[in-house]
């Protein structure tokens, strides 16, 4: 389990190990990202420049790593829901198209993963509405929780690139120019049946 920070090292390996690498993939993936996710990380480092201040004689260390480690969790909750609607929900959409159902299982598989990745989204939901408080180690579970959804991306991208996927399109692309060729071919023959048809019945119509 993912335990609350209690001081600047466990700040930062939460910071650098957990949201740097989710919010470095969903820069790659978005174009825009809501600022709702940035006010909670510079949020998070207004409460670690606080820590080191001493107030009436006293220091507010814990308490202040405490809420920044809220704020970055936070974050972190926000990035996996960014990632389930805007990554993985177009790469269900897209891997479950009729092209690749020429490939026996292959869109079975990735319903399972979808399945899975949905289940996952509710448990997490359900732990985070259950939580009676701010306090970042009630969170624990549904942090835990919503990092399960790295697995599935990762499986899911995994499946949008393999041999599977691959021949499906391949199979796509074939039919389409077999189509077309047929279209072509078809839309041709019937032009020159016509011009013989009306050649033949000139024709006819001379002799007569």
């Amino acid at each position: 389990m993912a335990s609350q920070p209690t001081d600047l090292d466990g700040l930062r390996k939460l910071y650098f190990t957990e949201f740097v690498p989710l919010y470095d993939y969903l820069c790659s993936k978005l174009e825009n990202l809501p600022s709702e996710l940035h006010f909670e990380v510079t949020a998070a480092f207004d409460h670690v420049m606080r820590a080191g201040l001493e107030c009436d004689g006293r220091k507010f260390e814990a308490e202040n790593y405490a809420k920044a480690s809220g704020h970055l969790k936070r974050a972190t909750f926000d990035a996996f829901k960014l990632l389930y609607k805007y990554t993985m929900r177009p790469l269900w959409k897209k891997l479950t198209r009729s092209r690749y159902e020429s490939v026996p299982g292959f869109v079975e598989k990735v319903r399972g993963e979808w399945y899975k990745a949905n289940v996952i989204v509710e448990n997490a939901r359900r732990l985070e509405r259950i939580s009676h408080s701010d306090a970042p180690d009630q969170w624990t579970a549904a942090f835990e929780e919503w990092k399960k959804l790295r697995d599935v991306t990762e499986e899911l991208e995994r499946l949008s690139v393999s041999e599977e996927a691959k021949l499906a399109r391949r199979k796509y692309i074939r039919s389409w120019i077999v189509g077309a060729l047929v279209f072509i071919v078809t839309t041709v023959v019937a032009h020159y049946v016509t011009v013989l048809l009306a050649i033949f019945d000139k024709a006819t119509g001379l002799v007569k």
